[in-house]
């Protein structure tokens, strides 16, 4: 027994430390997702209403400032509000190794690609800033969807040049594919791309031409009764929209008297 013992001890190697799996981690935080290709307003009311829809998620935001009026503090500054919410302003500087420690507890972080790089990219189209996203174009190598800032913003070319073996579609509600045939290059888009049809509660039927369409494809998905339009027209006509929202996000929007 103890020969044996003897002969296991020379072919075991000694390990100090327990082998642990590294975390993933991308530039700020595990799960990391930027926004970027129009201005930083229209950036943060998305990720505000993104944040409304995800309330079963631990979320956060990464931006920067574009006030120039702050003062530098010495004293950093824990501010706890009614609701329960804590706002910290802290007078130290942040690392990167300081930001992943401060942000490893979110699910997910929304970063303003204007400002920060973000490993996975949502791409909004803005034709005032296709300039501006010629000059990213290195930055964008993880897109993963693109958003049309209007139904008449043109898709960039040269995205599908650097991507040419990527498949892009289109995806819209039925509501929208009614007036499909009055958006600009409408012909060109379908001759390039597919079109998702999310069904919609309507009277009318989509116009015939675009029926049994090979590049259009209705979605098999259930109705919804309520959609955003009608909160946002209830709120506005000073309906009792209350019992159709989660109560975080009906106390948010009367607060900031959205829609009012």
């Amino acid at each position: 027994m103890e020969n044996q013992l003897l002969k296991m001890s020379k072919h075991q190697k000694h390990t100090k430390h327990t082998n642990l799996e590294k975390r993933n981690n991308d530039n700020f935080a595990p799960n990391e997702i930027s926004f970027l290709g129009t201005n930083c307003g229209t950036i943060s009311d998305l990720v505000s209403k993104i944040s409304q829809r995800l309330t079963g998620y631990k979320l956060a935001y990464f931006d920067a400032s574009h006030s120039v009026e702050i003062k530098k503090s010495n004293l950093s500054q824990f501010v706890f509000h009614a609701q329960g919410n804590l706002q910290i302003e802290t007078t130290g500087k942040i690392n990167k190794f300081q930001q992943r420690l401060d942000f490893a507890q979110f699910d997910s972080v929304f970063i303003n690609g204007n400002h920060y790089e973000g490993i996975k990219q949502i791409l909004i189209l803005d034709i005032e800033k296709e300039a501006s996203v010629l000059k990213r174009l290195e930055q964008l190598d993880c897109i993963q969807f693109v958003i049309k800032l209007t139904k008449d913003t043109p898709y960039f070319s040269f995205l599908e040049e650097k991507y040419p073996n990527e498949k892009f579609c289109l995806i819209m509600g039925e509501d929208n594919l009614k007036s499909f045939h009055k958006w600009k290059n409408y012909e060109v888009i379908l001759s390039r791309h597919e079109l998702f049809v999310y069904p919609r509660l309507s009277p009318n039927k989509a116009i015939t031409s675009f029926e049994n369409h090979p590049k259009i494809t209705k979605v098999l998905a259930p109705i919804m009764e309520i959609s955003s339009t009608f909160i946002r027209n209830g709120i506005k006509d000073q309906k009792n929209i209350r019992p159709l929202l989660p109560q975080n996000v009906w106390q948010y929007l009367d607060e900031m008297n959205f829609y009012k």
